[in-house]
């Protein structure tokens, strides 16, 4: 019986340089405000890849919004080194 390889975890794509997050956001989210987005993810891929370090902080109950699925996968990459929260994040999600 033939064996198949696990399937890649849904993160996968984050990994490439250009993955495909990068790709959907370059290509929809050109104008206005909106554009603001693909320069600040620039500037902090820039900040990252020189050697700098983050520092997030957030505020308000977060939990509907699942942050700790995006913020925990950030944590493992390195992508954040320190938080600060309100209570509420501390209680509700992370």
């Amino acid at each position: 019986m033939a064996t198949t390889a696990p399937a890649e975890p849904r993160s996968a794509a984050r990994r490439d340089a250009d993955g495909s997050i990068s790709r959907f956001i370059r290509h929809h989210f050109r104008h206005f405000n909106a554009a603001t987005l693909v320069d600040a993810a620039d500037a902090y891929r820039a900040h990252l890849d020189g050697g700098g370090k983050m520092f997030m902080t957030i505020a308000g109950a977060m939990s509907t919004a699942e942050l700790g699925l995006s913020l925990a996968e950030m944590i493992r990459r390195d992508k954040v080194q320190a938080i600060t929260c309100t209570g509420a994040n501390l209680e509700e999600d992370i």
